[in-house]
């Protein structure tokens, strides 16, 4: 077999090689998976009953709150409260932002820890006793002791926060039952302190 021969022989062998490998498709790069989520961001309103001890006393509280919940973890918002009954004859109302840390939200229960920073105002009763008159010519008593009670107002500053567990009875139906603490600037000089634990229900419906 002469030199021109072997070539084309060569060549036609090498065909169906060529063939083979253009068929053979190319190796991909393993690619990780992607799992995409939706950001669910919405308006939350609801109101609130709340029992809280007043100077050893209990007191009920009603109110009311709403804002908004990023991505179903960071609640922001504010609320008013007023107190339904005259606990040692104190009349309370409070407001304020409210922020909120919420967990678990994908779960029938969940829980969340926030706090409430805000202002108020009180009516309170305060007790003043005069003593007896003291007559300086014989030394002898001029009356009885006198006891008033005077009522008088007053501002302060409160930080209020709160753990709460939260049962998702539905994607836009939540119920919220927790303690709280109420911490206040006012004065309890001879009046009723207005700090005090709290037990609360709330009902949140979202929008």
């Amino acid at each position: 077999m002469n030199c021109p021969t072997r070539l084309i022989a060569a060549c036609v062998m090498l065909v169906p090689l060529t063939a083979a490998a253009q068929g053979t498709p190319a190796p991909q790069p393993p690619q990780g998976p992607m799992v995409i989520e939706r950001v669910h961001n919405e308006w939350v309103v609801g109101p609130e009953y709340r029992v809280t001890d007043m100077d050893g006393e209990t007191g009920q509280i009603v109110g009311v709150s709403g804002g908004r919940v990023f991505e179903s973890v960071l609640f922001l918002g504010a609320g008013g409260f007023w107190m339904v009954d005259s606990s040692r004859n104190t009349d309370m109302g409070y407001g304020g932002l409210i922020v909120e840390w919420r967990q678990r939200t994908d779960h029938v229960i969940g829980y969340s820890f926030g706090t409430l920073a805000g202002f108020g105002g009180a009516t309170r009763e305060l007790t003043v006793t005069t003593p007896p008159r003291v007559n300086p010519r014989d030394g002898g008593r001029n009356g009885g002791t006198v006891t008033q009670h005077l009522h008088f107002d007053t501002g302060f500053f409160i930080v209020e926060p709160e753990a709460d567990l939260i049962f998702n009875l539905s994607r836009r139906l939540h119920l919220h039952t927790g303690i709280a603490y109420r911490a206040t600037t006012a004065d309890t000089h001879n009046a009723p302190s207005l700090d005090g634990a709290t037990a609360t229900i709330r009902l949140q419906v979202g929008f």
